[in-house]
């Protein structure tokens, strides 16, 4: 009998068998090239860990950072739901929105983050030691410094996968896929969301994308386990939606990975149906908060929005190249993009790159993963965000993974030319990498720094935006926070040159110039938001400081109950109510609303002060020395708590 023996191939395994094993490379294991150098494999085993040092080098200054007022006093520090630590208040932010938005997990991380905070303090026994208001403080800038260092964690867990999913895509072209995830970690662009504690809800939401994603394709290679990858990668899923409105995008990025890798797995595409019925659903749920957006900001005509968003996709592509300067409100709003003549030939210019740079497999991957990621937020669907600006860096934080994509695509080209064959060309171009890397991290580490706190940050945006009314009531807050009373006003009339409609800026003018005893201006003041339409909750405010100020108590009232309609979990707005109520004599509803202004923030020193004198004048004396104690606790050096106390206490004896 005659043996038969099988060819062998060039690694002394069965040809047959060597032409599956590529052809199964082919389908899931994505790009292959000869002629490619390659680094050594310990540097690649190691380069997660040496992502982590250079994350830590870079961004590792905002465990010293502060909380800014740029929606981190709205979600965390002055959030009633999160400061009372208990199991209610983070029930009530899974039951339903908060600031019209949906995202219960992310304010669940915070909540574990506050609880880790006190607990801390707890053991250090800080609270026999020190004053309230230094806990207090203490308080603080710990919560702060875990959440900025679990936000670089997230960081590096979202660059990690990028690292995973680009190697998937280019098998043997570890030297670009190395700098594509650099590339992710440390563009400048990135900067906002890591450094800002309200940009969790980004970098969550965006760890659990990758993270399904990375799952997503492990249950593409094999069918005994990856049953369990795709059912990880749908409790992912659940978990993103559950952070961002934005990972509604997840299927369709699932879509292009299984595309790309020819895979006709039905449990795969069984998958990722039902994926895009859970965003649906999604949409739905979160569609509700923001469902009020019909102002002049997103009355944009159907046929207008894909020029919108051609050119805020623009906008972004200018970053990338020139990532200078960043802020945290760019000047683009609706009216400003669409007024630009320009508008109207990005759109056709941006089809023409996508369709030149799509021609190849790779390249279209790379289109779709830029695209799809930042898709949401272009323009096409109106959002509350366009108040204030049309585009933001934290929005194009997932697109980078294309970025990324097409880092790989251009070191693979430049290494596998004939040129990079001799030493010499190899160590230049190894050299401008290593430039290009470092330049990157400079500019990054010296853009976090415009958030070390609100005064910093703010300064930041007026030296680029000297208009932008935000940063102006902002710092202007900030300054009559700290006493600076006339710098505050004057910050607050140049609010209203910009904007004369700025509803704020006239409700702080007649609360400031009440305590200046300018009586005239706050008679101006309060005409002038008399003016403004009843329209907004803001606009409510203003009115009823307006009527409260000229003496019209019963309007005041309807006017700040209507502003408590809009923002029924304003802590301010209570205490107003209850001025207005004390002024037409209801002492028990101002008690009520002074109450609640407390409960809603307990750090709301106003609030603590009108309660205290409504006590008093009730013949209530221990609960006004209560109140007032309370107040000389939250900031011991407080004026009128101490002069009253002291009056109280000598007419108690």
């Amino acid at each position: 009998m005659t043996r038969r023996y099988t060819k062998k191939g060039r690694e002394g395994r069965p040809s047959s068998l060597r032409s599956q094993e590529v052809a199964s490379e082919q389908k899931i294991g994505g790009t292959r090239q000869t002629g490619y150098y390659s680094p050594p494999e310990k540097l690649v085993r190691f380069f997660p860990w040496l992502l982590l040092v250079m994350l830590g080098i870079v961004f590792g200054q905002s465990l010293f950072f502060q909380f800014v007022d740029w929606d981190d006093n709205l979600n965390v520090y002055e959030n009633p739901y999160l400061l009372s630590l208990s199991a209610q208040g983070l029930w009530r932010l899974w039951c339903g929105p908060y600031a019209s938005l949906y995202v219960p997990l992310v304010y669940t991380t915070y909540f574990l983050e506050l609880w880790l905070a006190d607990f801390i303090l707890y053991l250090l026994g800080l609270g026999s030691t020190a004053s309230t208001e230094q806990v207090t403080a203490s308080f603080f800038r710990l919560s702060s410094g875990i959440m900025h260092l679990n936000n670089i964690l997230l960081h590096w867990g979202c660059s990690l996968c990028a690292f995973y999913i680009l190697r998937r895509i280019f098998r043997d072209r570890n030297w670009g896929v190395m700098l594509g995830a650099l590339v992710f970690a440390l563009h400048p662009i990135q900067v906002e969301p890591i450094v800002w504690v309200t940009g969790r809800k980004d970098l969550l939401m965006w760890t659990l994308v990758l993270t399904a994603l990375v799952m997503f394709l492990r249950g593409l290679g094999g069918k005994q386990r990856g049953l369990l990858f795709l059912t990880g990668a749908t409790v992912l899923f659940i978990g993103s939606l559950l952070s961002k409105p934005t990972a509604v995008i997840l299927p369709g990025l699932a879509v292009l990975l299984v595309w790309y890798f020819r895979v006709q797995d039905r449990r795969v595409w069984a998958t990722v149906a039902m994926w895009f019925i859970m965003a649906l659903i999604a949409y739905w749920v979160h569609r509700a908060p923001q469902s009020d957006l019909r102002d002049a900001p997103f009355l944009v005509p159907l046929w207008k929005r894909p020029f919108l968003a051609a050119d805020n996709l623009w906008f972004y592509i200018q970053k990338l190249i020139v990532p200078w300067p960043l802020l945290p409100i760019y000047p683009r709003k609706v009216s400003d993009v669409l007024g630009n003549p320009t508008v109207w030939i990005k759109l056709p210019v941006a089809v023409g790159v996508a369709i030149l740079v799509g021609r190849s497999r790779v390249g279209a991957l790379a289109v779709g993963f830029i695209l799809l990621p930042v898709l949401p937020v272009l323009g096409f669907v109106p959002f509350i965000y366009q108040y204030f600006s049309v585009v933001a860096d934290r929005y194009f934080y997932g697109s980078m993974v294309g970025l990324g994509i097409l880092t790989c695509m251009a070191v693979g080209k430049i290494l596998s030319s004939h040129l990079m064959t001799a030493a010499v060309p190899r160590r230049l171009f190894a050299v401008g990498l290593s430039l290009a890397v470092g330049a990157m991290a400079t500019a990054s580490g010296l853009q976090a720094r415009h958030w070390k706190d609100s005064v910093s940050l703010w300064q930041h945006e007026l030296r680029h935006f000297p208009g932008c009314v935000h940063a102006l009531y902002n710092l202007a807050s900030r300054h009559a926070e700290q006493g600076r009373t006339k710098e505050a006003i004057d910050l607050y009339e140049r609010i209203l040159i910009v904007d004369p409609y700025y509803a704020a800026a006239y409700t702080n003018l007649i609360i400031l110039n009440e305590q200046l005893g300018r009586s005239s201006d706050v008679k101006l003041y309060a005409a002038a938001a008399l003016e403004l339409q009843p329209n907004c909750a803001e606009n409510f405010l203003a009115r009823g400081h307006g009527y409260l100020a000229l003496g019209r108590a019963a309007e005041a009232v309807e006017s700040f109950k209507a502003a408590i309609h809009g923002l029924p979990e304003d802590a301010p707005a209570h205490n107003s109510l209850g001025m207005a109520y004390r002024a037409c004599g209801d002492l028990a509803n101002a008690e009520k609303a002074f109450r609640r202004a407390i409960a809603l923030n307990p750090a709301l020193i106003p609030a603590h002060l009108n309660l205290a004198e409504l006590l008093a004048k009730q013949g209530d004396l221990r609960g006004a020395i209560a109140e007032y104690e309370e107040v000389l606790k939250i900031d011991p050096s407080q004026p009128q708590a101490k002069r009253r106390l002291q009056e109280l206490s000598k007419s108690g004896k």
